[in-house]
C-alpha cells in the first residue's frame, strides 16, 4: 500500500482547514503588533497594495476555509481521489504559508517576497509531475 492511499479526502480537508485556522490564529495573536494598513501583494519595487488589518488578518484564512470546502463538497475526481487529496492539501499548505509570509513581513521581517514563492512554485511542479506520470517508485514503498 502506498503512503499517499491513505490520505483520505476528508483526512485532507481537516488537515488543510487546520493549517488555514493556525493561520488565523496566529494573525489575531499578532493582531496588536500589526500595522493599521497591511501590505498584501508585493511588486518588484515592494509591497503595492494594502488593506485593513481585519481584512490582513482573515480575508485569506476564510478564504481558504471556503476553498478547502467547495473542492470537499464538489470536486472529487472518483478515479483517483489522491488528486483530490492532494490538491486540498496543497492548497492549504500553500495559503498558510502565503498568510505567514504577509504577517512577518507586516511585522517588520523583511521577507524576499520572490524568493519565497520558489517552494511553492517547486511543489506545485512536483504535484504535476504526479499527476501526469504517477508517483516516483521510491515513494510507493
Amino acid at each position: 500500500m502506498r503512503l499517499l492511499d491513505t490520505l483520505t479526502v476528508r483526512t485532507a480537508s481537516l488537515l488543510a482547514g487546520g493549517l488555514v485556522l493556525v493561520g488565523g490564529l496566529a494573525g489575531l495573536v499578532a493582531w496588536p503588533a500589526l500595522p493599521a494598513e497591511m501590505a498584501i501583494h508585493f511588486g518588484p519595487a515592494g509591497p503595492d497594495q494594502f488593506v485593513s488589518k481585519l481584512r490582513g488578518v482573515l480575508l485569506v484564512p476564510a478564504l481558504g476555509l471556503a476553498v478547502i470546502g467547495f473542492v470537499w463538497l464538489f470536486e472529487r475526481n472518483p478515479a483517483d481521489p489522491t488528486v483530490t487529496s492532494l490538491g486540498i492539501l496543497f492548497t492549504g499548505v500553500t495559503l498558510t504559508y502565503v498568510h505567514g509570509i504577509v504577517l512577518l513581513w507586516n511585522l517588520g521581517v523583511q521577507v524576499d517576497v520572490t524568493a519565497a514563492v520558489g517552494p511553492i512554485v517547486v511543489v506545485a511542479g512536483a504535484l504535476v509531475y504526479v499527476q501526469y506520470r504517477g508517483i516516483p517508485r521510491f515513494v510507493r514503498g
